[in-house]
């Protein structure tokens, strides 16, 4: 589930944000707090729907507050959730997680049913606790921020543990006659870390040390004054805090910065929190904008690109390790680096320059072109005699698993397949709505069923268009839904295949790739094999990868043995840190986009009167009535799928393995300042001699890593 349950009174974007300290705006005061945002919004109006405003943050808050509850609409909620929650993939691993998985432990159908009882029972006044509590338990499955200004945690030589800095300090440090920074101590009278950690247990990652970083500066794609924004999870916690909030210094100095809310839509009308429920709290109550394009950090903090997409969704780089960066002598001293000579990993390498593969995001907005650019990449590689290639995914969260797929098996290993498999919750709802779609395919030629496998590489309802993980189809409904026991009790699907780069001809030869049709030259390419071998390929992460990028890193690690570095974490002086801690599934689906393909299959059948007295009674027909979930909440999603590493029955789903990268590495100052220095010291801790010395102590073939299966340690 990459994203909880988004509920109106939280997507409102009643975030908070820091600005320098300033005078709040003067508004005129009607007495409702909901009234005075109203009345500021219109105020402040602009022609755009999606533009926002910023007003007082406790005058927010108490908005909030003063929203009634909706004790009969929140009971029916809770009724219709189970039904959905049925499709949910994680829900069973979840209610007791295997040895190893760090997100903790969480029984959505038991944390639901309490829920309900506490409403029953009166514990709610007003609708803003509910939907705190509601929240809370999907914020703890953990399946995909509060605001300050932005921070990064950065060590000294690249073996002590960081301290905590604001962003703009570490890169205006520059030279030895800059005053050196101080490091952040406390905000709002708290240790900085403890706050951060604190912080950290709100975000959407099941590895502590991925949901660590996912509160600091990343410059792969954050703005340097950017301010990070949240649902407010500190709240009522910190509500001494709400006015402003409190950073304080090693060297004594304090900051206090103005807290402010965002607001957002049409306010018209809305004079009281009754208004604010039904202006807000019921479906497309708030604008749906295109939002803020994305963005892929600071152009002055990384090289020039070879070439790049349009939207900078990648980025190829060709760097030497025998050419030093712009850091001076004096710089060197102030920041010593006793980390082995940058270069000597360069001697593996032929003095060949090393190929840099940045994915900032699988969500391609021209397939064609990026499809192109990734093989010009490989070709100018190839040209100049590359052996070595770093993949950098830091702070990818997925996309289209197509173009991962294209890129992995038609372009990196060209003509090999992926040894992952996923598999579907088996239920009554999927079993009918399953059946019903064997039926719509019934009697579809050879060729149509192939040309849709490309199409609908993501299908989840139409079994006679899947395929085993031997690429053959199945050869009746019974054999791909079973249902086969995997977990406790839970039964789930056969295994069926993932890649979506490959589709199989009638005697199950790879015939084209899935995503894009193969090209002349890709073809070419699987006679003349890999360009990099396995040895000489590295992947960088900073934890953040989810979805898409997930499954591209794990069919690297899986399949091909690539090993992984990750960056940062939480501050403990030894020990892994897992690469991977975002969702390692999928698809996601919208909650509403499942509704409507169970509603159109039920349709279409209940109108055949041999079908439509069994199908009035059934599970199917239970999802296709609930209709309040998707009233108050059409955009929420869940995860359909698991993946696993085989077809074994014992098989754990990836997101639930301990996954360690075979190295874990700090920042420095000089990694913060220039991209292509985090790339050399990765570089080194990978190929150089010695280059273990860079990895923190103890995180080197950390369980599950490919450095400890290749030792004959726990690998798996």
């Amino acid at each position: 589930m990459p994203s909880s349950l988004p509920l109106h009174l939280l997507i409102l974007a009643l975030s908070l944000l820091f600005t320098p300290l300033a005078s709040p705006t003067s508004l005129a005061s009607p007495p409702d707090p909901c009234a005075i945002l109203a009345h500021y919004v219109t105020q402040h109006s602009h022609a755009a729907s999606e533009s926002i405003d910023y007003a007082d943050a406790l005058v927010a808050l108490k908005c909030l507050e003063s929203v009634p509850i909706d004790t009969a609409g929140n009971l029916e909620l809770l009724e219709e959730l189970p039904l959905f929650y049925d499709w949910y993939s994680f829900k069973a691993y979840l209610k007791s997680p295997p040895p190893g998985y760090l997100g903790g432990a969480v029984d959505i159908d038991a944390e639901l049913a309490n829920l309900k009882n506490r409403l029953q029972a009166g514990e709610f006044t007003t609708e803003w606790p509910f939907q705190r509590a509601l929240q809370d338990i999907f914020l703890r499955a953990k399946d995909f921020r509060y605001g300050i200004p932005s921070l990064v945690s950065v060590s000294r030589d690249g073996k002590e543990v960081p301290e905590i800095y604001v962003t703009a300090d570490i890169l205006s440090n520059t030279t030895a006659s800059s005053i050196p920074p101080s490091p952040v101590a406390k905000i709002n009278n708290l240790p900085v870390v403890k706050f951060l950690e604190d912080l950290s247990t709100s975000a959407r990652y099941h590895d502590p040390d991925a949901a660590f970083n996912a509160q600091l500066f990343s410059p792969t794609n954050h703005h340097v004054y950017s301010f990070f924004n949240t649902l407010l999870p500190v709240w009522p916690s910190q509500r001494s805090h709400v006015h402003y909030s409190a950073l304080e210094f090693e060297n004594g100095t304090r900051v206090y910065l103005t807290n402010w809310a965002a607001l957002q839509g049409d306010w018209s009308g809305v004079e009281n929190g009754r208004d604010y429920a039904r202006k807000f709290c019921v479906d497309g109550g708030f604008p749906r904008g295109r939002g803020s394009p994305p963005y892929y950090g600071p152009r002055e903090l990384q090289p020039s690109p070879f070439i790049e997409s349009a939207g900078r969704e990648f980025g190829g780089y060709f760097i030497s390790a025998t050419t030093t960066s712009s850091s001076s002598e004096e710089k060197r001293e102030k920041e010593p680096n006793d980390m082995p000579n940058s270069d000597t990993w360069n001697r593996r390498s032929n003095n060949n320059d090393l190929a840099i593969l940045r994915l900032n995001t699988f969500k391609i907005s021209d397939g064609e072109a990026f499809n192109k650019a990734t093989r010009l990449f490989l070709a100018e590689a190839r040209r100049r005699r590359s052996t070595h290639l770093l993949i950098d995914l830091r702070s990818n969260n997925g996309g289209h698993s197509e173009y991962a797929d294209d890129l992995l098996w038609n372009v990196l290993f060209p003509g090999s397949h992926t040894n992952l498999v996923r598999r579907l919750p088996a239920h009554a709802a999927y079993e009918q709505r399953v059946r019903l779609a064997g039926e719509e395919w019934a009697g579809r030629d050879r060729d149509d069923v192939e040309r849709e496998r490309v199409r609908s590489h993501r299908e989840i309802y139409a079994w006679p268009i899947m395929t085993r993980p031997d690429g053959r189809g199945f050869e009746s409904f019974d054999e791909y839904y079973g249902p086969y026991e995997m977990y406790r009790g839970a039964n789930f699907t056969a295994a069926a295949d993932q890649d979506t780069s490959r589709v199989h001809d009638a005697d199950g030869r790879v015939s084209k790739g899935g995503g894009v049709d193969r090209t002349a030259e890709d073809l070419r390419d699987v006679e003349r094999g890999p360009l990099f071998e396995a040895e000489n390929i590295v992947m960088l992460t900073d934890g953040i990868c989810s979805s898409a990028c997930a499954l591209f890193a794990s069919s690297l690690h899986h399949t091909k043995s690539i090993r992984s570095i990750v960056l940062g974490g939480r501050l403990t002086p030894t020990g892994p840190m897992q690469a991977l801690g975002g969702v390692k599934a999928g698809p996601v689906t919208l909650l509403s986009h499942l509704h409507s393909l169970a509603r159109h299959a039920y349709s279409t059948s209940s109108r055949s009167p041999q079908d439509a007295p069994a199908l009035q009674n059934s599970a199917l027909a239970a999802f296709v009535n609930a209709s309040t979930v998707l009233h108050k909440s059409s955009v929420g999603r869940l995860n359909v799928a698991n993946f696993y590493r085989g077809e074994g029955l014992r098989e754990m789903p990836l997101q639930f393995l301990y996954e360690a990268a075979d190295c874990r590495v700090w920042y420095t100052g000089e990694m913060v300042r220039g991209v292509e220095e985090t790339w050399r010291g990765v570089a080194e801790a990978a190929w150089g001699r010695g280059g273990e010395g860079r990895c923190v102590e103890g995180s080197v073939a950390g369980p599950g890593s490919v450095s400890a299966a290749r030792k004959g340690g726990s690998g798996r």
